[in-house]
């Protein structure tokens, strides 16, 4: 993983895929991170999905 990436896109589940609960108020128990790296013709993008 680099440190300081182009981008930070983070991704926030609305609701519960179980129950069909709302989740924007509840703090998640665990975070993943993941970067991908997109090669462009001009220019390199390295982004972090936390």
């Amino acid at each position: 993983m680099v440190e300081n990436p182009n981008h930070v896109v983070t991704h926030h589940q609305q609701t519960c895929q179980g129950c069909g609960c709302r989740l924007e108020d509840v703090k998640p128990e665990k975070t993943m991170k993941r970067q991908v790296f997109d090669l462009s013709s001009l220019n390199f993008q390295r982004n972090r999905h936390p």
